[in-house]
């Protein structure tokens, strides 16, 4: 009963940490950088990654975002996302 919960928790953690993850990098993608790149779209991340990690904590380096706008556009239709969290 306890090993079930814990995956339970682990698996519904992983899944939203997951939706998460590549919503930000959807968003950034979209509204911030605009579908562009190069050196603006790196500057962002560095500004953007210091207000998140004032507001946030750990975990919202310039490197992890740009990894969850890349994890956005590996995967650019959310039904994908769906059923690769599924399983």
């Amino acid at each position: 009963m306890i090993e079930e919960s814990r995956q339970s928790v682990a698996y519904m953690v992983n899944t939203a940490l997951s939706f998460l993850y590549w919503n930000v990098g959807r968003r950034i993608r979209e509204d911030v950088l605009r579908e562009k790149r190069a050196e603006y779209g790196r500057q962002i991340l560095v500004t953007l990654s210091q207000e998140l990690t004032v507001q946030y904590g750990r975990g919202w380096n310039e490197r992890n975002l740009a990894y969850m706008v890349r994890f956005a556009e590996a995967f650019p239709d959310e039904t994908i996302l769906h059923t690769l969290c599924a399983n």
